[in-house]
């Protein structure tokens, strides 16, 4: 992947250039093709003439001379015909490949970008709107370019060698084109108007009748829907919004008539005014009646290719001027840090000096003036209440958010964020991949690509997790994780395993667990911190879980409440001096699992 420019400013005409850039004979090619189509198709009108003309001459003198002289003219008028078609398709189709081209580069700097953006950004709504968008413009700015390139090598070019005709023939022709432009301009207005309204009335009422259909439609909701017999209710809804939307329709089908009534008498008026120049300048003798029957055969032409560019292709650049702004912006922050970037000296101790952190949108801290020391093979249990910021904690030394006050200290020296590169983590909430066991696996360290003898260890983690064991039991690294693209299906407690053996492939110093056996049962759940207790011996540990009773390799356990650590020390010390660590491990003893709700 091409390296992100840091000092690199976008504009959107450094944007354009880029374009260009992207293939420039391609580029000139195509736009060459564009003016030779242009500058054709302009000169059949002329050639038109002449066949007009020549149809003419032979009414009532029949000869061989004339009657060569209208198949030559036809015959040119034909090949002007074909070759201007035949030039259009294929700058269709140079377009075509070169907006594919110019989609995958763009799109190569904006995921460049995205992956480099605070992972707290993701938490913010109004950010995840602008990535959208910015997303969105990536692909923006070559249609944009188009549009522009357009406007100059099609319909410029076709317009000049229309009104260079036009200014042959007799020069008060050239009124024709206001005559042409003015409807054309008003009733654009006049639609676009209404058009502007119709949309902002109905946004609501789509947005939530597309909402519901997915409840009755989607396969992550049908199931719900089936078994708590959901179908009426939801379609109900969706029949009320549908019948709003029906209403906003008629309602908006009667104006636009209304529009249309309006619009057609202007339209017709400058036809009218058009045909009487034609048939005064015919009259006078100032044109022949082979330009007469040329001119009015390519009004309708004429006529679509004006509309094409004043209203389509200007509204199409105006609709993604905004987009492109967006991918501008955001290719033009500078928040977005490199968070792998901190020094990788081997990893020897991780401390927090009364950090804190919030979430966006919230007033209640998530963390508050956290302090805590991880050492080189330290075992340390986090344990507290839901909500008690223990997850928040592990996204902090995962160096996914960086603290709002407080210092992070690595190897004794203050960083940013903590070191993504020192850590494996599995998370509660961890990704389910639509993809072969293979992959799912080593996509926590997928830049050990080029090793070679990948799948022998991908089979020995799926063998050690029991992923492999029993009658359901993976005995394959290819096998596909998805029953939807002809795979199968895995059971939550086998993505639990999967996602414990992605954990162990990445082979690091520090392994934050958060939650790790949430979704298996007892016995399995002790057949996985056994393992743990073997795979992290040498390795420095940090485990999130509300199962007390199985955390007792832990040389240290944090007790969190509200956001703070409330003690720290073994289970023994913690018990005779902690009341909340002992009413948890009661509650834990006595359920088996601690139930927050009952606690």
């Amino acid at each position: 992947m091409k390296k992100l420019m840091r000092n690199k400013k976008y504009t959107i005409l450094g944007i354009y250039f880029e374009i260009a850039k992207v293939s420039p004979i391609k580029f000139a090619v195509q736009y060459i093709i564009s003016i030779a189509s242009s500058v054709l198709l302009g000169l059949f009108i002329s050639q038109l003439q002449k066949v007009f003309d020549c149809v003419a001459d032979l009414v009532g003198n029949l000869t061989t001379e004339r009657i060569s002289a209208v198949i030559w003219s036809f015959f040119i008028l034909l090949m002007y015909k074909i070759i201007s078609e035949s030039l259009e398709i294929l700058n269709g189709y140079l377009g075509e490949e070169y907006y594919g081209r110019c989609s995958a580069h763009f799109l190569e700097i904006y995921n460049k970008k995205v992956s480099q953006i605070p992972a707290i950004e993701f938490e913010k709504e109004s950010e995840l709107n602008r990535i959208k968008k910015a997303q969105e413009g990536a692909l923006a700015g070559r249609g944009m370019l188009h549009v522009v390139m357009d406007i100059l090598t099609l319909y410029i070019p076709y317009f000049v060698t229309i009104g260079v005709y036009f200014f042959r023939q007799d020069a008060t022709l050239l009124f024709i084109y206001p005559c042409v432009m003015i409807p054309i301009i008003l009733t654009n207005r006049l639609k676009r108007s209404f058009s502007n309204k119709y949309s902002d009335m109905t946004t609501g009422p789509k947005r939530k009748k597309e909402e519901f259909v997915k409840y009755l439609s989607e396969l992550s909701f049908v199931r719900d829907t089936r078994v708590n017999c959901l179908g009426d209710y939801f379609y109900d809804i969706v029949k009320d919004e549908r019948s709003k939307l029906n209403k906003l329709k008629l309602a908006h089908n009667r104006r636009l008539i209304l529009v249309d009534c309006v619009t057609k008498a202007i339209t017709l008026m400058g036809f009218l005014i058009i045909l009487y120049l034609l048939v005064s300048r015919m009259w006078l003798g100032i044109i022949s009646i082979g330009t007469f029957g040329a001119i009015f055969y390519s009004l309708e032409d004429l006529c679509s290719m004006m509309e094409e560019c004043l209203v389509g292709r200007i509204a199409e650049y105006n609709e993604n001027r905004p987009l492109l702004s967006a991918f501008i912006d955001l290719m033009n922050r500078d928040d977005a840090k490199k968070q792998c970037d901190n020094e990788q000296d081997i990893f020897r101790s991780f401390e927090l000096r009364d950090v804190s952190f919030s979430y966006p949108n919230t007033n209640k801290q998530a963390l508050k003036n956290i302090n805590l020391k991880i050492d080189k093979n330290d075992r340390i249990a986090v344990v507290g209440y839901n909500g008690s910021g223990k997850s928040t904690l592990a996204k902090v030394l995962a160096g996914l958010y960086k603290p709002e006050t407080g210092a992070l200290l690595r190897n004794g020296k203050t960083v940013d964020y903590a070191n993504v590169k020192d850590t494996s983590i599995l998370f509660q909430d961890y990704n389910k991949y639509k993809d072969t066991i293979d992959v799912n696996v080593r996509v926590s360290d997928i830049e050990k690509d080029g090793e070679k003898g990948k799948e022998p260890k991908v089979l020995s983690l799926i063998d050690k997790v029991k992923l492999s064991s029993g009658e359901n039991g993976i005995k394959e690294a290819a096998t596909l994780c998805s029953k939807e693209f002809g795979g199968t299906d895995l059971s939550g407690g086998q993505w639990q395993r999967l996602a414990t053996a992605r954990m162990l492939y990445r082979d690091r110093e520090l392994v934050i667990l958060d939650e790790p056996t949430s979704a298996i049962d007892p016995l399995s759940e002790h057949e996985l911190y056994s393992l743990f207790e073997k795979e992290l011996e040498d390795k420095t540990a940090l485990i999130i879980t509300h199962r007390l009773m199985s955390v007792k390799f832990c040389n240290k356990i944090v007790v969190m409440n509200n956001g703070t650590i409330k003690a720290v020390g073994t289970h023994e010390s913690l018990m005779k001096e902690s009341v909340l660590y002992s009413k948890l491990y009661k509650a834990a003893s006595n359920f088996g699992r601690f139930d927050l709700e009952t606690v």
